[in-house]
């Protein structure tokens, strides 16, 4: 059982920093997401023109690879505190495996391959896991592929009637 009297304050912190700079993408993306042109009046338009920054944000923000991958290092930064290990090692290794997630997402190939897919990402989400907590990583990688296959059989045949 974890006690939490046997990780620092300050890691704890840390972790929670983390967690809230990574959530902290979805605002960016709401603010993103707005439009860069009004009327001023009926004869003049003013146009914004987006800068470098505002244009590398929101491609950063948007991108499905980098959102996952904010979102792996956050959940890797709270496994690394739970389980007593480093948080960086935590964080490193949950962006990997968001970012493996995010280019499985993305392959063609396996958009229609459901099964493949589910597995292969079950199996990468089980080796980040197993990676930030200090695990075996072939036992977290498979039990994670087994969970994907898992979750493809509920999604395929469960009914609701």
């Amino acid at each position: 059982m974890f006690v939490l009297n046997k990780v620092p304050e300050k890691l704890i912190q840390v972790g929670l920093i983390a967690s809230l700079l990574s959530s902290s993408g979805f605002f960016a993306v709401v603010e993103a997401q707005q439009v860069y042109h009004a009327r001023v009046s009926h004869t003049h338009h003013y146009h914004h023109h987006p800068t470098i920054s505002d244009r590398f944000h929101t491609t950063l923000y948007r991108h499905p690879i980098a959102t996952r991958a904010g979102i792996g290092g956050a959940a890797g930064v709270g496994i690394g505190a739970i389980a007593g290990h480093s948080l960086l090692r935590g964080g490193l290794a949950g962006a990997a495996a968001g970012t493996g997630v995010g280019l499985i997402d993305k392959n063609r190939t396996l958009r229609h391959e459901p099964l493949a897919r589910r597995t292969l990402k079950g199996g990468v989400i089980g080796a980040g896991v197993g990676i930030a907590a200090g695990a075996a990583l072939l036992p977290a990688a498979a039990i994670g592929a087994g969970v994907g296959v898992a979750v493809h059989y509920a999604k395929k045949y469960h009914h609701t009637d």
